[in-house]
């Protein structure tokens, strides 16, 4: 008669074993753990392009004339 081998009674498996499963899961929970950490963290710095949107939307509005636009454009791209 076979019994549980040690505390666990887990002997690895029918064929395969937990190995490759649990290699899987650790892959994928760190995978999933640097996604949002790219997700919450930017890596680059997008405050030009912030800038711009906002420069865009008070020429849209009517706040800024043309060259008032095209001179702060050209300063932020610089």
């Amino acid at each position: 008669m076979m019994w549980m081998h040690g505390w666990g009674g887990y002997d690895g498996g029918p064929i395969f074993g937990m190995g490759p499963f649990m290699g899987l899961f650790w892959f994928l929970l760190l995978a999933f753990a640097l996604w949002g950490v790219w997700k919450v963290l930017p890596l680059t710095d997008n405050s030009i392009g912030s800038a711009l949107r906002t420069l865009e939307e008070r020429f849209a509005r009517g706040e800024i004339d043309k060259s008032d636009f095209e001179e702060r454009r050209r300063v932020l791209r610089g």
